[in-house]
């Protein structure tokens, strides 16, 4: 396949969903140039397309999401810096060492447990080899499930498992596919499972994170849901070792999902609980956002966020998410009282005050109104 025809290919498979290219951009060039210093796999042909389709997806979606509300419409057209997005996501960074990476975070426990374990049971495995033992890997799966509610980080901290996963040996690429159910399930009996088996390809030496996998119901008037299930737990069985599922949701529908089939709980036994987080973590997620983009909240106004966010567990189940918007709302405030001060200091600049948080948690019908 030439690069232009699979330029073409990445052209439908966005348009199907709503989304245009930018006229500037000259996709056979972005093909040619990640062959050469991106290609995480040696992806070819219609895999390669596709591949590039879903990872430009996820960095627009990124991009997205740090500058607008939860609930904003994505963007239909894409963005030239929505391709150098990834360029840079293919970029592999070995992480060796998770507490590490880990420290920083909010919260996670059940997450930073799994991954110590995992550390561990990796180290062991070099030093059994070293000393002539056999290999634990027929009998170790890395096949886990994710439960919890919305909001509690679940797909960030898939990224960071692939990355992990691969700074350890266990993933030879590392990269990050997600899925829904709609990217899956194809409208006709018949084309769901070349569907599917498309978007494990492009997964393959990475982890494939099926968000919302509760939706694939093996319920016997759902034909399409079964093709999924059935061709994702035999391409697992196939490229056993070469690709790391994580399916993701509420922990009572992802139960009984899991028990739908004895296929699915046999194979995916590691199970990581998402707790919602307390409100004293959700205030340091709040925090942790302003110090991102170079604001400092002052003590007087770290205590009326913690008020905030005592409130938000009410309608939100600890949820961050709620979190990005009250912190985008607080920055609009301190846009808004400093907009007409032109010898502003930088201190004032940087720095939020109480006057910042005024009114910030009580009407989200605007929120979606504002992009940053």
């Amino acid at each position: 396949m030439s690069d232009a025809q699979s330029a073409n290919v990445i052209n439908e498979y966005l348009s199907t969903r709503g989304v245009e290219l930018p006229k500037e951009l000259n996709v056979e060039e972005v093909i040619t140039r990640f062959k050469k210093t991106a290609n995480p796999a040696n992806l070819q042909n219609g895999r390669l397309s596709e591949y590039l389709a879903q990872r430009v997806l996820i960095s627009s979606a990124q991009r997205y999401s740090a500058i607008a509300p939860v609930n904003a419409p994505a963007p239909p057209i894409l963005e030239p810096n929505d391709f150098e997005g990834v360029f840079a996501n293919s970029v592999q960074v070995k992480y060796k060492n998770s507490s590490k990476l880990l420290a920083n975070m909010v919260g996670m426990k059940g997450i930073k447990k799994f991954l110590g374990d995992l550390e561990a049971r990796s180290k062991v495995e070099k030093m059994r080899k070293k000393a002539g033992l056999p290999s634990t890997s027929p009998i170790t799966t890395f096949h886990m499930i994710f439960e919890g509610p919305p909001g509690t980080g679940k797909t960030s901290i898939a990224g960071l498992v692939a990355k992990i996963l691969n700074g350890l040996g266990i993933l030879r690429t590392g990269q990050l596919v997600v899925a829904r159910r709609e990217d899956l399930v194809a409208s006709y009996v018949g084309q769901t499972a070349p569907r599917t088996a498309a978007v494990i390809r492009s997964a393959l030496g990475g982890v494939l994170f099926i968000d919302e996998a509760y939706h694939l119901s093996m319920d016997d008037r759902d034909w399409f849901s079964s093709e999924v299930i059935v061709t994702l737990l035999n391409m697992m069985e196939t490229h056993r070792g070469d690709l790391v599922v994580i399916l993701a949701g509420y922990k009572k529908e992802m139960d009984n999902f899991l028990d739908s089939n004895p296929g699915l709980r046999s194979r995916f036994s590691n199970i990581v609980m998402f707790d919602s987080f307390t409100p004293t973590e959700l205030r340091d997620i709040g925090t942790t956002m302003f110090k991102e983009v170079g604001y400092e909240v002052t003590p007087e106004a770290n205590n009326v966020l913690e008020t905030i966010t005592k409130e938000l567990p009410q309608h939100s189940n600890g949820n961050a998410r709620d979190v990005r918007n009250i912190v985008q709302q607080a920055i609009l405030n301190h846009s808004q009282r400093l907009q007409n001060k032109e010898d502003a200091t930088k201190e004032e600049l940087s720095n939020l005050v109480p006057e910042d948080f005024k009114d910030v948690g009580k009407d989200k019908q605007d929120w979606g109104r504002w992009i940053l």
